[in-house]
């Protein structure tokens, strides 16, 4: 299994941040209940890593509201999990930590690991970029 782990401090509450994530878990997830998050899911097609369309199972397997929120994203035997965490610093200053983890139960040689991990990890690192401006869009947008 390859652990990832980004953060950002942003200049919002958990609450303004969260509330961001529930609209788009409330996109994503048409039986999203707020009562009982945990357990539900939804079938989408994503873009692979060369580009095809793929199927894939999301699941919400962690809600703590404006606290943490977790995903997990089965395709075939790999399990990748996302987890959002918000962790209030000040009033107004929030840090957000994201971390990813690839779970594949066939396993990989020790050198298909070190390849995949420096390859995963730029794409990683690109995505919570993209996430982050995302986010600060759709907060600034609302003040």
């Amino acid at each position: 299994m390859s652990v990832y782990k980004n953060q950002k401090v942003l200049d919002y509450s958990a609450k303004e941040i969260f509330k961001v994530f529930k609209d788009s878990i409330k996109s994503d997830f048409k039986s999203f209940n707020e009562k009982k998050p945990v357990g539900t899911s939804a079938k989408k097609k994503i873009a692979s890593g060369n580009g095809k369309m793929v199927d894939v199972k999301v699941e919400i397997t962690g809600y703590k509201e404006n606290m943490m929120y977790e995903i997990k994203t089965f395709y075939g035997k790999t399990v990748y999990t996302s987890k959002y965490e918000l962790i209030p610093i000040e009033k107004n200053k929030t840090k957000l930590l994201l971390t990813e983890d690839q779970y594949n139960p066939t396993g990989f040689t020790a050198i298909n690991k070190i390849l995949a991990n420096i390859f995963y990890r730029k794409k990683i690192k690109a995505r919570f970029e993209n996430l982050i401006l995302g986010l600060e869009q759709q907060l600034d947008s609302k003040q």
